[in-house]
């Protein structure tokens, strides 16, 4: 039993041996090998000057302002500080849609629906971002 334990430690640590010899050949995307440090690329800052239209129909509306440090978890939410129907037109704000307060089936609530209370997975901040690779996209006609 220890000779058979001795031998497949001694494989497993050939293999590893080997697989590190290849690692030399093999390079990232970028061109470099994946254990050379890649400068990151700079931080993209949020554009609150102007309101970006929508470029396709139901898109949910960007962020124009910094909500990296707002509090949406499981227990609290402050974009309803201002954007829930009771505050929005006290805070000037832009008050959430409908559809917010109704869950899949149509059932209507008075508070936000569980289904929408994470408000970053759909609304994304406007930041003036370059563009990753180039595209052709074009707003749709009927939006």
């Amino acid at each position: 039993m220890r000779t058979l334990t001795k031998l497949m430690m001694a494989i497993v640590l050939a293999t590893g041996l080997a697989a590190a010899a290849n690692a030399a050949d093999v390079k990232g995307l970028s061109g470099s090998a994946p254990t050379e440090l890649n400068a990151a690329p700079p931080v993209s800052t949020l554009v609150e000057t102007k309101k970006w239209e929508r470029t396709f129909r139901q898109q949910p509306p960007m962020v124009p302002h910094q909500v990296d440090k707002y509090q949406i978890d499981i227990r609290a939410n402050e974009c309803l500080k201002c954007h829930d129907w009771q505050n929005a037109a006290k805070e000037k704000a832009p008050e959430l849609s409908e559809s917010h307060y109704k869950d899949r089936d149509g059932k209507q609530f008075e508070t936000v629906y569980g289904g929408r209370w994470f408000c970053t997975n759909c609304h994304a901040g406007q930041t003036d971002a370059k563009l990753l690779i180039e595209n052709t996209f074009q707003p749709g006609a009927g939006r």
